[in-house]
Order: C-alpha cells, then structure tokens, then sequence
C-alpha cells in the first residue's frame, strides 16, 4: 500500500534497498524479499526491475537452499510481466526453466 503513494524516486530510493537486502539476507529473509519483489514488481516499474531485480533473482537460481530456489521459482510471474521482452526471454526464462527442472525433481542439493 505504501509504495501506491510514493513518488516512483521514492520507491527507488527508499523501498528497493530494503527489499535488496532481504534477498541476500538468511533464508527466511530472502523468501520475504522474493514475495515483497513479486508483489512491488509492477510499482517498481521495468527500469528497477530490469536494473536491479533479475540479477537478484538471477542469482538466486542458485542459492544453496531448495526453499529459496523454490520460492524464486514461484516468484518470477510478476517481473516477468514487467520487463521487455529480451530480458525475459534472455534472463528470466532461462532461470525458470532451470529451476523448474529442479523444483519438478525435487532436486535438493
């Protein structure tokens, strides 16, 4: 609700380095960045999400814990729905086909 009534510097300035901390934080944080980023994906706008938030998620593909790499997974729709299109087929895809394959397999390494 807040980031309904924040100018869009704002957002940046003031909610995207919470959310950026969260997801390299502990497990439990990084679940709560992931949904607060799938949430505010749309308000961030694509230019915050294209410069900072796949690369997040991006790196997140690969997180030791199957948790995290699951609710990445879950996560990436509403991004997706917010960047241009090369970045979703040239970064996004790419990671949700990967952890697709892992989450369908129930790989837990």
């Amino acid at each position: 609700m807040i980031t309904k009534v924040l100018m869009h510097e704002d957002r940046a300035d003031k909610i995207l380095p919470l959310v950026l901390e969260l997801l390299k934080d502990e497990e439990e944080k990084r679940i709560i960045g992931l949904e607060l980023l799938d949430a505010l994906a749309a308000d961030f706008g694509y230019e915050i999400c294209q410069n900072y938030l796949i690369y997040e998620i991006a790196s997140l593909q690969d997180d030791p814990r199957y948790k995290v790499r699951k609710e990445t997974v879950r996560r990436i729709v509403n991004i997706s729905k917010v960047v241009q299109s090369e970045v979703f087929q040239g970064v996004l895809l790419p990671v949700f086909k990967k952890l697709c394959s892992d989450h369908i397999w129930g790989v837990r390494r």
